[in-house]
């Protein structure tokens, strides 16, 4: 599989604080590349194992990336 992607932002566009916080009963940040327990607070990855393996493996102590938000 061959993956290209680029990106480029300007002063202006919008950009992710991380670790980021929104309101209180809003979404919520968890660092599971640090806490892999948090990984069982995600209802969806309770409910889809691919999504959960997933994120342990992108997470993981040997992965070189961490997640940091999904938008449904």
């Amino acid at each position: 599989m061959q993956v290209d992607f680029a990106i480029e932002l300007g002063a202006d566009d919008e950009t992710l604080e991380f670790p980021w916080v929104a309101a209180e009963a809003g979404p919520r940040y968890y660092d599971l590349k640090r806490h892999p327990e948090l990984l069982l607070s995600i209802a969806e990855a309770s409910r889809f194992s691919e999504l959960a393996e997933f994120l342990s493996a992108v997470n993981s102590p040997t992965s070189l990336f961490e997640t940091a938000k999904c938008d449904a």
